[in-house]
């Protein structure tokens, strides 16, 4: 498996995919912005995993469902 080197399109995906995953749900047109500001929070905390899922739980996508 290659991994993309673009530790923000990394950052992306996962959100995404842990969006998806927490919610059951596919994000919308809608929460595209809510996706890019969770990675762009991800990216000013180095990255961390930890930091990840902390910013998914607290997305309004997650609180919502």
């Amino acid at each position: 498996m290659v991994l993309p080197e673009d530790k923000n399109q990394i950052a992306r995906s996962l959100t995404e995919k842990m969006i998806v995953h927490s919610t059951s749900a596919a994000p919308t047109k809608v929460g595209k912005p809510d996706i890019e500001t969770i990675a762009r929070n991800v990216r000013d905390k180095q990255f961390g995993f930890k930091s990840l899922v902390h910013e998914v739980v607290q997305s309004p996508m997650f609180l919502s469902k």
